[in-house]
């Protein structure tokens, strides 16, 4: 009988067990302050929707807190809390960041909601842990506005690159030993995300040169995983960095400029993740456009090494009925396949 992690492994082994696995992450901004409320959302969630795979859904702000990044939480689910406090105003700033240790504070409470998540879901229901990528983490160290944090990591870069390149380091070692602390805390594989590997924040020279080494070294320590899924986050992606980066899976959004699920699947040997629109779109939509969605990112992929997921987190007010159109495309689908 097929269960979540057969479904999982068989997808990451270029396959489809009796259907693809099936999953999806938001918000929950009122959830996301404790590791006790962090912990309950995301099993209710995982239970609720019949999903085949939890993926953390950290509050953003968790991966810079332990450096000094203050927020305001909010009083509201679908609204973001509202960062009140920079650590990093200068290039003196960035020359003073150290590495911190990853089982205290905030990083450390994070771990305990893996530890908790796990316990509830049991040994064998996969759990992947939301790792953000050190230049993703320092435009929120530095400008509140993250719609500015391309130019904020450009500028930084250009302006600074030696103290940059200190305090990237500062931030990579930190996360090599996170990931490598949730892989004993019971996850079985990262969940690392990209921005600035796209044109929105860097040139590709840019980001070979002040990124890429990073974000291959944090992928490394998860190699002791089974399920490490590669986001590449916005628009403009750079898909040839792939080869590069260690992982299993490879998330994405589906967009005009990017190219098919079934073309980065062929061309660089990964099992991907997605087909479904991110936010805002997934409130928007209906239940039917939203099947749709699902049953053309199927009829591309022939099920085949793809699991069905958005291609980002989805809007935290979508409609429970679009969600539950999900599994009810893929039934669709295989029903159809089989006439």
């Amino acid at each position: 009988m097929a269960t979540s992690i057969s479904r999982v492994k068989a997808s990451l082994t270029g396959g489809m067990e009796d259907r693809p696995p099936v999953g999806v992450w938001a918000h929950n901004f009122t959830r996301e302050n404790s590791p006790e409320d962090l912990a309950e959302e995301t099993v209710r969630v995982v239970k609720h929707y019949g999903w085949d795979f939890a993926k953390i859904q950290n509050r953003a702000t968790s991966f810079g807190e332990d450096w000094g990044l203050r927020f305001k939480p909010s009083d509201k689910y679908y609204v973001m809390p509202e960062v009140i406090e920079l650590p990093v105003r200068d290039s003196t700033g960035l020359r003073n960041l150290r590495p911190v240790d990853p089982t205290e504070g905030v990083l450390g409470e994070q771990l305990r909601a893996l530890r908790m998540i796990r316990k509830a879901l049991g040994d064998e229901f996969p759990v992947i842990q939301t790792v953000f990528s050190p230049s993703m983490v320092l435009p929120f160290l530095m400008e509140k506005d993250m719609k500015k944090h391309g130019p904020c990591l450009r500028s930084v870069i250009q302006d600074y690159p030696q103290a940059a390149r200190q305090a990237l380091t500062a931030l990579k070692e930190t996360y090599v030993n996170f990931v490598k602390a949730a892989l004993e805390g019971g996850a079985d594989g990262v969940f690392y995300t990209i921005k600035p590997a796209g044109k929105a924040f860097l040139s590709l020279d840019q980001y070979k040169e002040f990124c890429l080494e990073d974000d291959a070294e944090v992928l490394q320590a998860a190699n002791g995983g089974w399920f490490n899924m590669l986001h590449l986050c916005g628009s403009g992606v750079y898909f040839d960095v792939i080869p590069e980066l260690p992982c299993h899976a490879v998330n994405y959004e589906v967009l005009p400029e990017h190219p098919k699920l079934s073309e980065v699947r062929d061309k660089y040997g990964k099992t991907v993740m997605g087909g479904l629109s991110p936010k805002p779109y997934t409130v928007s939509l209906t239940p039917a456009q939203v099947a749709a969605e699902v049953t053309s990112a199927l009829e591309d992929t022939k099920g085949l090494g793809f699991m069905v997921a958005p291609g980002c987190s989805i809007s935290p007010d979508t409609p429970e009925e679009n969600l539950f159109a999900m599994h009810a495309a893929i039934r669709g689908w295989l029903s159809k396949d089989k006439q």
